[in-house]
């Protein structure tokens, strides 16, 4: 079995909602850990990967986003509603559904336990945008182009983050 798969999306995963619009672009990466992981263990770990504290260096030094560790906890704990650019649209205790500013693009996260371990979701969408007619405008040739790096970025963020919490 491969450490990370892309598959569906969970029953009751937050993502579902931007699912059901076929316009939208979503996808679901999963792996399983054979111990108990909560969602603020998720959240943490992937956050302080080395592959996403790149990121967070970049998001601080060109978007000028404060991504401090202590924010990372704040969100992991759920004692913050946003981090950087990514604003906490609905969260329980097992997952959370973020969105980028007021753009298009979503992040997700779920934890799934059972009596033998635990499945680690992680996803994202892209919100088809509309036109003042109501007609969906395309992705665009950015969107496409960069598809095939984000579609690798998410396994490897994924992957790391199980790395972690082993």
């Amino acid at each position: 079995m491969r450490m990370i798969t892309a598959g569906p999306l969970p029953a009751k995963a937050f993502l579902k909602t931007l699912e059901s619009d076929p316009q939208n672009y979503v996808d679901c990466y999963a792996t399983r850990i054979g111990k108990p992981v909560s969602l603020e263990e998720l959240i943490s770990a992937l956050f302080n990967t080395l592959p996403f504290r790149i990121e967070r260096h970049i998001l601080r030094v060109f978007a000028r986003q404060s991504t401090a560790d202590k924010e990372v906890a704040d969100l992991a704990k759920g004692t913050a509603n946003h981090f950087a650019m990514w604003q906490v649209l609905q969260r329980n205790e097992t997952q959370v559904l973020m969105r980028v500013g007021p753009g298009p693009i979503h992040t997700w996260m779920m934890v799934k336990t059972d009596g033998a371990g635990t499945d680690l979701f992680f996803g994202s969408a892209v919100t088809t945008r509309r036109g003042k007619d109501g007609k969906a405008k395309g992705k665009g040739v950015l969107f496409w182009s960069l598809h095939w790096f984000h579609k690798l970025y998410s396994r490897v963020l994924l992957g790391s983050a199980r790395r972690r919490l082993l």
